[in-house]
C-alpha cells in the first residue's frame, strides 16, 4: 500500500516564499507518492514538468486532466497541457505506473467524453 497526496490548486500558490507542494514533498519521506493532477496544476499556473523532475520516482499515478484557458470543457489534446513532455517525464523518471483520465466538465455525455479522451491518448501513442 502506498500513501500519497493529490494536488488541487492551492498547492501551487506561494505561501511565505514557498509552494505548499514543495513543502509537502521535500519534507515527506520518499515513500510518500505524488498523485499529480495536470489540469489542476496548470489551472493554478504550474506546469507539471518541474515537479515531475524535482521528485523523481514519486508520481506513481498521474491524473491526466486537460486544462484550457478558453474552454472549460476541453478534452485531452484540446487544451494547454504539454502532453508529450508530461508523458516523456512520467515514463522516463517519474515512476508512473497508472494514468487516470479525469474530466470534470462535459461538452458531451460522460461516455462520449471517455471515448474521445481515449481516442486522443491512443493518437498520442498511449
Amino acid at each position: 500500500m502506498n500513501t500519497g497526496y493529490h494536488n488541487h490548486f492551492d498547492e501551487f500558490k506561494v505561501v511565505e516564499g514557498e509552494l505548499p507542494w514543495d513543502i509537502i514533498f521535500s519534507n515527506a519521506k520518499s515513500e510518500v507518492v505524488m498523485q499529480f493532477d495536470t489540469g489542476n496544476a496548470l489551472q493554478a499556473g504550474a506546469d507539471a514538468a518541474p515537479f515531475l523532475e524535482k521528485y523523481p520516482g514519486r508520481a506513481l499515478t498521474v491524473h491526466l486532466k486537460e486544462y484550457s484557458k478558453t474552454n472549460d470543457e476541453a478534452l485531452i489534446g484540446e487544451g494547454d497541457v504539454p502532453w508529450q513532455e508530461v508523458f516523456r517525464l512520467c515514463e522516463s523518471m517519474a515512476g508512473t505506473q497508472w494514468y487516470i483520465v479525469e474530466q470534470e466538465r462535459y461538452a458531451y455525455s460522460s461516455l462520449k467524453c471517455a471515448e474521445r479522451n481515449l481516442r486522443a491518448l491512443r493518437e498520442m501513442g498511449r
